[in-house]
Parts: structure tokens; sequence; C-alpha cells
């Protein structure tokens, strides 16, 4: 392995970390923080008004981070002759679920992320909230690690099928 080798590598895991950070941290609030908060009383919802800013500087590094990566790792794959027409497509359905996640968090939700808004009312507004509040948002992450799996795959696919392995 060169040192080209080696920065695709770091690239690739800086990737991962910054994907692994923020869904895990999505899923660590949703699953414990969140319930738990809700248990507690009024006087522990202070420890929810010291998280969320904290735990939006984490998504923020990360969207960053897989923004920069995930350009020079589609690069490297596009440029590649191990991948295919399949392949071009997951990475498009990959980076646009990306990307609608990161457009959701960065200036649609910025105000109350990781906190919902008030979905009470008409069934408009809770519509909104579905497509667009901290569940989707993970639910839409964990469909993009889906699809960074499958990509995995269409690529070996791909690097057998050209090499004769």
């Amino acid at each position: 392995m060169g040192v080209a080798d080696y920065l695709m590598l770091a690239i690739r895991w800086l990737h991962t970390m910054s994907a692994v950070a923020w869904v895990g941290g999505g899923l660590f609030y949703l699953l414990v923080l969140r319930p738990a908060i809700k248990r507690s009383g009024p006087m522990d919802r202070s420890v929810a008004a010291t998280i969320g800013p904290e735990f939006r500087s984490l998504v923020d590094v990360s969207i960053a981070v897989l923004i920069i990566t995930g350009a020079v790792l589609t690069f490297d794959r596009l440029t590649s002759t191990f991948v295919g027409v399949a392949y071009a497509g997951v990475l498009a359905a990959k980076v646009a679920l990306a990307f609608y996640a990161f457009y959701l968090v960065r200036f649609l939700r910025r105000s109350s992320y990781p906190e919902e808004p008030d979905s009470k009312g008409r069934w408009p507004r809770r519509l909104v909230t579905l497509c667009t509040g901290t569940t989707a948002i993970l639910v839409v992450g964990v469909i993009v690690f889906l699809l960074s799996e499958l990509l995995v795959e269409l690529f070996q696919v791909g690097l057998k099928t050209r090499t004769g392995a």
C-alpha cells in the first residue's frame, strides 16, 4: 500500500466515524435521553437545554466532515473502472438523502434541533413534523448507512468482475 492508499483509508475512516457519531448520537437521543427527560420532572429539563447545543455542535462538525470526505470518496470511486450504472444510481440516492438530512438539520431544524417542534393540531402540521422531525432525520441517516453498505457490495462485485477474481 502506498501513501495514497493510506490517505484514502484515513478519509474513509473519518467519513465513517462522522456518520457513526451523528446517527449514534441520534439513536441515543431518541431511545435513551428523550424518554428519560420526559419521565423526569421539570427541574431536570435544564439538562436537555444543556445537551442540545452540545449535540448541535457534534452534528455541525459531522456534516462538515461528511461533505468534505464524501466529495473525496465520490471522486475516488467514480473515477475507478470498477463502478457501473447501479453503483452510480445508489450513490446518487445516498447523496440526495444525505443532503436532505443536512438541509433539515442546518436550515429547517436549526432553532430546535434536537427538540421536536409542537406537532399538535391539524394533520398538515403533523405531516410536516413527520417528514422533518428528529425521527425522520435519524431514519434517513440509517437508510444512508444501508446504502453505504450496498455501495461497498456493488464495488466489490465490480472489482471481481473487472479483475476476474
